[in-house]
């Protein structure tokens, strides 16, 4: 039985014997344009994320503003 050590590259999810072909499969068009799709969707879900929590934001500081007007209402009719 023999132990050897293998390498994977998701894109492909291939097996690779050396390090060193590893490395030479991630510089080529296929890697490497498989890497920038990757950055791409991963940068589009961080955006609808961050778009996310900006509208949920928004939302409290409107639901504050009425929550202060309603309370500035109250104060000062209580004041008269």
């Amino acid at each position: 039985m023999n132990i050897c050590q293998t390498f994977i590259c998701e894109c492909n999810n291939r097996n690779y014997n050396t390090k060193a072909s590893l490395t030479q499969h991630r510089r080529t068009k296929v890697h490497i344009q498989w890497e920038n799709s990757k950055e791409l969707r991963e940068l589009k879900i961080e955006l609808t994320k961050k778009d996310n929590k900006i509208l949920e934001l928004q939302v409290d500081k409107k639901n504050l503003q009425e929550l202060n007007l309603m309370l500035m209402k109250k104060i000062t009719s209580e004041v008269k």
